[in-house]
């Protein structure tokens, strides 16, 4: 497989985390909106795949840069 290849497999498997990003940002602007209190625990609940959805995009923007002939 070549460089170009590689690098095009590995954007083109960031796509759907890119949108989610964009999808989770609508959701914590709308909470932003809401006129009640929010329960901690809510907010708590949504981290966790945010955060998840941060690793997988660093791991695979690590992985293109890499495949770039970037250093580790």
């Amino acid at each position: 497989m070549s460089v170009r290849d590689q690098l095009f497999s590995i954007i083109s498997d960031m796509e759907d985390d890119v949108a989610d990003v964009a999808r989770w940002g609508e959701v914590v602007r709308l909470l932003g909106t809401v006129s009640c209190n929010i329960d901690p625990g809510v907010l708590w609940v949504i981290g966790k795949p945010l955060t998840e959805l941060g690793e997988r995009i660093d791991a695979k923007w690590n992985r293109a840069h890499q495949a770039a002939g970037g250093q580790p």
